[in-house]
């Protein structure tokens, strides 16, 4: 969550934790108490979703996937460059274009794009090996990138999978804070309609627990969110 979120949530937490305890008070009205036990579930997803998305850790996934291109299209720029002299020998542009390739030029395009080159190169250079031989690129060399291929592909494919799931989490929550703000905004009218005659300082203080802390610095500077 951002520091935005993590001040609702924090308020959120503090308005429950207030209905909680004044129990007695809230049952005293039915309409107050349907209103508090549409937000408590609200409130508990919320929680959950965040400890969920704390538990994905995209940093080591994108690292190891990382690392696994990096070797890849490090092999095969080396690979590359010591075959171009033979492409350029014989004039073969189908060739030449294919291995035309350095480790940024690999390593600034996407992720799949950037395999599906290698994997071009592998295929262009296969026809000629018995002639790369003096120029240091044999099958060992096609097979080390073939195996550097097979070892980068999952490790894109598992990062784009926990990003697809972070994303999912993102989506969740904003729509449970959506509907965390709705159930609040009614407990809102509810409490300062129903309860004011009867229960002024508790509305009162329910009020004062509806204020958002901005915890970014040490100001303490409150947000107030609620009606009053």
């Amino acid at each position: 969550m951002n520091r935005t979120q993590i001040n609702l949530q924090n308020m959120h937490l503090v308005v429950v934790e207030y209905l909680n305890n004044n129990q007695t008070i809230v049952v005293s009205n039915p309409l107050v108490l349907e209103a508090a036990n549409a937000l408590k579930p609200v409130v508990a997803s919320i929680t959950a979703t965040s400890l969920q998305r704390q538990s994905i850790d995209r940093r080591g996934y994108t690292a190891s996937k990382n690392n696994a291109l990096d070797n890849l299209f490090s092999i095969a720029a080396d690979a590359c460059l010591k075959a171009r002299p033979y492409a350029r020998k014989i004039k073969d542009a189908v060739l030449l274009k294919a291995i035309d390739h350095n480790f940024s030029d690999l390593h600034d395009t996407a992720d799949n794009k950037g395999i599906a080159l290698c994997n071009g190169i592998v295929a262009a250079l296969q026809p000629h090996l018995s002639a790369l031989q003096p120029y240091k690129v044999t099958q060992a060399t096609l097979t080390e990138i073939s195996n550097a291929i097979t070892a980068a592909t999952p490790k894109a494919a598992e990062r784009d999978v926990v990003n697809a799931a972070s994303i999912k989490g993102t989506a969740d929550l904003h729509d449970l804070f959506k509907q965390a703000k709705a159930a609040l905004l009614e407990l809102d009218e509810l409490i300062e309609g129903q309860l004011s005659d009867t229960h002024k300082d508790f509305v009162d203080t329910y009020f004062i627990t509806r204020r958002i802390i901005d915890t970014k610095g040490g100001g303490g500077s409150k947000v107030e969110e609620g009606k009053k």
